[in-house]
């Protein structure tokens, strides 16, 4: 039985605008654009004054405040919103100039345009909003400013991302803070979409996780394949989040679809600590995958003598054997795990092999 959790998740695609790739034609609309992409105020005053046009469209569909706005220059970005640049204007990809000034996190920026009449719940093609922007950048002013202008804070992208999956995923424990403040759903749409407590407990975000299930997050999440929050920490050796999971009542049992648990798990990599912290749990020692491989059988394959010594004192029955009919001493001899063979040797009911 395979036990490594190789799980999949799918980053909130930022797309990139290409900004310094737009053309500028020699055109009025296209010095306008020039000018704001050079942060040159002067001459971008000089040509709005003489009726150069604030709307004309680039290369990708970019206009000139899109560009001032990803470079975060508030005076360009004002000088254009007063000679009435379209703060809803979108590229070919849907972005908006609120969207590129939240990546960019320049909250004055943002507060301009969200004053000018800026679409805050406007989305990119693939479901990117401002906030979502704001939060997979780490713009946690931008967030505040968003939020306080109506920002759905469980907008979702492409694949169930949310702000709170982003942040989460990333360990941005202020961040998550300030999202579950304001009502962000704790739990993601799992099994079929990214779970924050998982994303975190994945990456090793102990603060983060402890934030989350304080906000009553569901310990036993499973994602796709089955994986818990409490498999993948314990596939990662994490065992101050296992602790935590743990005391959240998360069900020490849960496993694959093949019947494989953490205790497995923990027995596939060796981790002692956690192999004690499961058992003292009340993790099930005898639990067997459907191909009839307990913990004790699969610490005895991979070659881990302590692991070993830990099951058989508290009780893990020796002489089981799996479908293809191993029994745990089989299964060293087989790993050339000549140790564990003499520990399981020693023990009542088995022989060497």
């Amino acid at each position: 039985m395979a036990l490594v959790l190789n799980y999949a998740r799918t980053l909130v695609p930022l797309l990139a605008i290409g900004l310094l790739g737009a053309s500028c034609a020699a055109s009025d609309g296209g010095s306008v654009f020039a000018a704001a992409k050079d942060n040159d105020l002067y001459t971008l005053r000089e040509l709005l004054a003489a009726k150069g046009d604030p709307n004309a469209k680039q290369a990708g569909g970019v206009t000139a405040l899109m560009a001032a706005s990803d470079q975060a220059n508030l005076n360009v970005v004002t000088a254009l919103i007063a000679a009435g640049a379209d703060v809803n204007a979108k590229s070919s990809r849907g972005a908006t100039a609120l969207m590129l000034a939240s990546a960019s996190g320049n909250v004055d920026v943002v507060q301009a345009l969200l004053t000018a009449g800026a679409n805050v719940h406007a989305a990119q093609f693939d479901g990117v909003t401002p906030l979502l922007a704001a939060a997979r950048n780490n713009r946690l002013d931008a967030v505040h400013s968003l939020l306080a202008a109506g920002s759905d804070v469980d907008a979702a992208a492409s694949g169930g991302w949310t702000a709170l999956v982003s942040a989460s995923d990333q360990g941005d424990l202020a961040m998550v803070r300030t999202l579950l403040g304001s009502g962000a759903r704790v739990n993601g749409d799992w099994p079929h979409g990214p779970d924050p407590l998982f994303l975190a407990s994945g990456n090793g975000h102990l603060a983060v996780v402890q934030a989350l299930l304080a906000a009553k997050a569901d310990p036993n999440a499973r994602v796709s394949f089955g994986v818990t929050p409490l498999m993948i920490a314990v596939e990662n050796s994490n065992i101050a989040i296992v602790r935590a999971l743990l005391a959240a009542k998360a069900n020490v049992d849960e496993g694959l679809p093949g019947g494989g648990g953490p205790l497995m798990v923990a027995c596939q990599t060796g981790n002692i600590e956690i192999v004690s912290a499961l058992l003292s749990a009340g993790a099930n020692i005898n639990l067997r995958a459907q191909n009839g491989d307990t913990a004790l059988i699969i610490a005895a394959r991979y070659g881990h003598p302590e692991a070993v010594k830990v099951l058989i004192v508290a009780g893990a029955d020796t002489i089981t054997k799996t479908a293809t009919g191993d029994t745990a001493i089989m299964a060293a001899s087989k790993g050339g795990h000549a140790d564990v063979v003499q520990i399981l040797g020693g023990s009542r009911g088995q022989s060497s092999p």
